[in-house]
């Protein structure tokens, strides 16, 4: 989570430069960590872009853990 944020903090400071006319352009990030049950990295994957598109449907520019 450490990581996403100072990532995400970056992406906002560096997208704010494409900013034009009152669009914005945001970043959402999806979050999550290899699990003992997970069969295979894509378990993981998955999990992390359920994550992010729970992060779009919250209204967007922010990060969702899974």
């Amino acid at each position: 989570m450490q990581f996403a944020k100072r990532l995400h903090d970056r992406f906002r400071k560096e997208l704010s430069r494409f900013s034009v006319e009152g669009t914005v352009v945001t970043a959402s990030i999806g979050v999550t960590t290899m699990l003992p049950e997970d069969r295979s990295y894509e378990d993981t994957l998955k999990r992390a872009d359920r994550a992010l598109y729970e992060a779009k449907s919250m209204g967007k520019d922010r990060i969702v853990s899974a």
